[in-house]
């Protein structure tokens, strides 16, 4: 019961909602959503994301791991997160606190799990909630 309460703190902490209107939108959508996202990203790596982000480019380095994340190389997928969620890139923060979710490149950590979902909310993206509504928590 302490675990969920820790989950319904993140909600509350965001002011998110569950609403079905995002769950009907990302049902039907999400493919093609994703497809767009693939696009978008694969024309930011034609920009050379690897120095952009050592540039202190929060998104490059989200970009980067997203990238390493489809390539199935998640534990540098985690790096670039980790990178990009310290440069303040609140979808840096939300990526890798799925990781630690899951423990997917990453030990799995409930505490790291908390710790960069409030990040993410705190830097301004309410999004964490579908996290939260993804994994049934």
């Amino acid at each position: 019961m302490g675990e969920l309460n820790k989950y319904f703190g993140i909600i509350r902490l965001c002011n998110l909602t569950l609403e079905p209107i995002v769950d009907n939108f990302m049902k039907k959508y999400s493919t093609v959503f994703s497809l767009f996202l693939l696009l978008n990203l694969h024309a930011v790596a034609l920009k050379n994301p690897t120095k952009q982000c050592q540039n202190k480019s929060g998104k490059a380095c989200d970009n980067l791991g997203y990238l390493y994340d489809q390539k199935g190389k998640v534990k540098k997928a985690a790096k670039f997160y980790k990178r990009a969620c310290d440069l303040r890139y609140a979808m840096g923060c939300y990526h890798l606190a799925e990781l630690y979710l899951v423990g997917s490149g990453v030990a799995q950590n409930d505490a790291s799990f908390i710790t960069y979902t409030q990040k993410a909310c705190t830097l301004g993206y309410k999004k964490v909630v579908l996290l939260v509504k993804k994994h049934n928590l």
